[in-house]
Formats: structure tokens, C-alpha cells, sequence
């Protein structure tokens, strides 16, 4: 048995602007070589704030795409780890697999990929 903290918070978490520009970044969003060109007037600003973008189609199937393609399934954290924990805590998780760069656990990636859908304004309802 791991050791799982449970989340403070259920239901979507809103995550600022500049931590969803750290994830953007991360998945190569504005990226106009990766799958999926979303026009932007910011495309060239990457690494940089920018103007986030709006809640569309399009949006949303380039972001399903780049986080499948820069966001791995990993389960180092249980095997490799002098004290195997795994956290569902949105800054945890957000520190992992954003500002740390590795990937995670299924309920990791779908609490982090919710949870900036959520903070672009995408409707979303999270399935238990």
C-alpha cells in the first residue's frame, strides 16, 4: 500500500494566469512546429507571458494532444523513492509535472489537465 494524501479540495482548481503560462510553456503550446497550430498573436512571445488563450475547439484539442505528447505517464515516485508518497494536492502535483518537468500518475495527469481547463475557462465536471 502507498502512502496517497488525499486532496484538501474537491472539484476543479483554478490555477493563476502565470501558472498556466508555466504549463503552456511546458507543453510546447505556442510552439508553432507542434501538432495542432493555434493561431496566436503571442505564438512568438513563448517563454514569456502571454495573452492566454480562449476557450475554443481547437484549443482544447491542441492541449489534449501536446499534454499526451510533453506530459508522460510515470510511476517513478513509487518504485524509485526512499519514501514512496504520492500527492493529489493541485500544488503538489503542479510542481511535479509542470516546474519539475517529469510526468506522473493517471489521477495526476487528469487533476493537472483539469484543472487548467478549468482555469481557461473551459466547462468541465470531473468524473468519479
Amino acid at each position: 500500500h502507498t502512502g496517497m494524501r488525499q486532496a484538501k479540495n474537491v472539484g476543479p482548481h483554478k490555477y493563476k494566469d502565470e501558472e498556466v503560462q508555466l504549463y503552456l510553456d511546458r507543453i510546447h503550446f505556442y510552439d508553432s512546429t507542434s501538432l495542432g497550430n493555434v493561431s496566436s498573436e503571442n505564438e512568438e512571445k513563448s517563454k514569456g507571458f502571454c495573452t492566454l488563450p480562449q476557450p475554443t475547439f481547437e484549443v482544447l484539442d491542441k492541449l489534449v494532444k501536446n499534454h499526451q505528447l510533453y506530459i508522460p505517464y510515470e510511476n517513478f515516485a513509487l518504485h524509485f523513492s526512499p519514501t514512496p508518497q504520492i500527492s493529489v494536492e493541485y500544488h503538489d502535483i503542479f510542481q511535479k509535472l509542470v516546474v519539475n518537468k517529469r510526468g506522473g500518475y493517471c489521477y495526476e495527469q487528469n487533476l493537472l489537465f483539469i484543472s487548467i481547463c478549468h482555469s481557461l475557462g473551459f466547462i468541465t465536471t470531473p468524473c468519479t
